[in-house]
């Protein structure tokens, strides 16, 4: 958004998308253009990451377009947007191949196309025309990208006397060798809802005077994440205690609460339970759980220190003088508390580094796992996977090998401590290993073994169960004044070290790293997994404390996650002829005969079959962990 010289506001295809995620937003952007606001001086590294990655692919696409041949013209740093619009328009004229960094304006709008290629469809032009090309890091399309692209559309049609039929988004090329297929989108299909979205952006900014925009208040939404007013807003909420700042409060909450004359979170704290009125939306112990959530986040200002209350006992606990129970009843899962196992000395706490954007469908890097030695004492292990992301995913990758030693280390505990567990904090490494079984299509038996008999322990579900906390967030960063913790990494210079870490993985350029990156790296992953051990000390204090006072609070029923007799000498059966068939066969690609062409089809078409053997049970798994997770 820019005013220009006759008063008039030039708005953009990013102001589009803006419009689209917040109003507010394009308040401020008004003010801004009015020169009455600057947004505040700070940068996120992880914004800077994400800006030199997209620049970064925008590179790797035009040099994919050069190798088919493709005569580019890059109008990028030739000359002001008058003179590259007057470019791309004699560009189209003549019908060049590709216009790259296309600047396209009707004098109200102006955009900037990643790229225009030439396609053989009539046009005022002659027998082509253009359409649409953009690079997009993100796998799948957002509905700001879709409103970009139609505003590109109409100025070029604007240019050709004709619409373009087409737009298209370019992701990441596969690091396997791949081309970079654009996914294709029908203009028409959302040309209108473009159209609707644009012409409320005009009615908002009027005639483009700041008195003539609506006022708006900065209402909490995912683009906060990544807006450079941020910190302004940030301080907005705090001035007003907006309910926001209760933790786990949603929208739809704050709403109802706002229709009960309920506006800040000081007042929440101070509602009388039990409510007195009736939820028009959801139920009333939701509210109740957010105004005790509001309550301890008051006390916390007022003392200036993290208070905590423990939540009613798990409701699964045995209660004398009722009815004879039912064997055949299913019993309730256990909740708080009661879902922890009885500790073992061999109990490992398990945190995993990955990188979504190295790779085809991310990358995990470092596998941690903190636990106790034979003194008792805390001690650290931990696995990297930094091998180049180029190397596929058909196996004898560094991730392979990393998943493959975690998952037999942790058979070898389990079979030396049957009652052993992987705690974790939040549902991310339980997963993360069902992607890669999935992708390697190796430790399926183990895998499924180990979540049959349960040993994964979520303690983000159990905090959020058995104790309410005055914080903010329910994050373990947040919690660890609870138990005293103390880390030893500056949080602001580990995602420095972070980002560089997976821009090497993404550029293949891991030797590259400066001295110590990977050490703050890994610092920051031991912190994490100290600090998840820690907190399952502290949550058995509490349950001691409890018990100690006469409280009943059962463990886990343990299970061994042993799978069905038949099954299981199915999936013998299947590995003895797996192993005889992979017998000659290298494992990694990279390592099939080269020498002679036909017997490298040979180790692949026996590598594949292989496989196969094993595809449609490996393929039903996350089908059924879902399901048994859901139960």
């Amino acid at each position: 958004m820019r005013l220009q010289d006759d008063s008039d506001l030039r708005l953009s295809a990013t102001d589009l998308a803006h419009h689209l995620a917040c109003h507010h937003l394009t308040r401020l952007e008004v003010l801004h253009a009015h020169g009455e606001l600057e947004p505040d001086t700070w940068s996120s590294p992880v914004v800077e990451a994400i800006a030199e990655r997209g620049d970064e692919h925008e590179r790797r696409y035009l040099e994919h377009l050069r190798e088919d041949g493709v005569r580019i013209l890059d109008l990028a740093g030739a000359g002001d947007h008058a003179r590259r619009a007057e470019a791309t328009k004699l560009a189209m004229e003549i019908g060049t191949e590709a216009i790259v960094q296309a600047v396209l304006t009707d004098g109200k709008w102006l955009g900037i196309a990643d790229v225009l290629r030439r396609v053989e469809r009539p046009s005022y032009l002659g027998g082509w025309s253009y359409e649409v090309h953009d690079t997009k890091l993100a796998r799948e399309t957002a509905g700001g990208t879709i409103l970009q692209l139609c505003l590109y559309s109409e100025l070029v049609e604007e240019i050709q006397g004709k619409r373009p039929e087409w737009m298209h988004v370019v992701p990441p090329g596969r690091r396997s060798g791949r081309e970079f297929e654009p996914v294709s989108y029908r203009l028409a299909d959302y040309f209108a809802y473009y159209r609707h979205v644009k012409e409320r952006l005009l009615d908002f900014v009027g005639g483009g005077a700041p008195e003539e925009t609506p006022t708006t208040y900065p209402e909490p939404v995912p683009h906060c994440q990544i807006c450079r007013w941020w910190k302004r807003c940030d301080r907005q909420w705090r001035q007003d205690d907006h309910l926001s700042l209760v933790a786990g409060i949603s929208k739809l909450q704050i709403e109802e609460l706002r229709e009960r004359d309920v506006e800040r979170l000081e007042q929440l704290a101070k509602v009388e339970l039990p409510l007195s009125w009736k939820p028009g939306r959801g139920s009333a112990e939701t509210y109740e759980r957010v105004r005790e959530q509001a309550r301890l986040q008051v006390e916390t200002r007022e003392h200036q220190e993290l208070v905590y209350e423990l939540l009613p006992l798990d409701p699964t606990a045995e209660e004398d003088g009722g009815e004879e129970e039912d064997e055949a009843a299913p019993r309730p899962e256990p909740r708080g508390l009661a879902r922890l196992p009885e500790p073992s000395p061999l109990d490992v706490f398990f945190d995993i580094e990955g990188d979504h954007f190295a790779a085809e469908g991310g990358r995990e890097y470092l596998f941690g796992w903190a636990y106790r030695d034979a003194d008792g004492e805390v001690a650290y292990d931990r696995l990297w996977a930094l091998e180049s992301a180029d190397g596929g995913s058909d196996g004898g990758s560094a991730e392979r090998e990393m998943f493959e030693r975690f998952i037999g280390e942790m058979m070898r505990r389990r079979e030396e401590d049957p009652s052993f567990h992987i705690y974790h904090f939040a549902p991310y490494e339980p997963a993360a290993l069902k992607r890669l079984m999935g992708r390697y299509a190796t430790c399926a038996e183990e895998l499924d073994e180990l979540l049959r008999a349960e040993r994964f322990v979520d303690l983000y579900s159990v905090v959020r169960q058995a104790i309410v906390a005055g914080v903010e967030s329910y994050s373990i960063k947040h919690l660890e004044p609870l138990y005293g913790f103390q880390r030893e990494e500056n949080l602001l210079r580990v995602t420095e070290n972070l980002v560089r870490v997976e821009r090497a993985l993404e550029m293949g350029h891991v030797e590259d790293l400066p001295p110590g990156v990977l050490e703050i790296v890994e610092r920051y992953n031991r912190d994490d997994c100290v600090s998840t051990l820690r907190l399952r000390d502290w949550l058995e204090a509490r349950r001691s404390e409890l018990v100690e006072d006469g409280e009943s609070i059962p463990r886990p029923e343990p299970k061994d996650g042993e799978g069905p007799e038949e099954l299981t000498e199915r999936q013998a059966e299947i590995r003895r002829l797996r192993d005889e068939l992979l017998a000659e066969v290298p494992v990694a690609s990279s390592e099939w005969t080269e020498e002679h062409e036909s017997w490298r089809e040979e180790e692949k078409a026996t590598w594949r079959l292989a496989h196969m053997l094993e595809f449609h049970q490996r393929e039903n798994k996350a089908s059924w962990w879902e399901y048994y997770r859901l139960a």
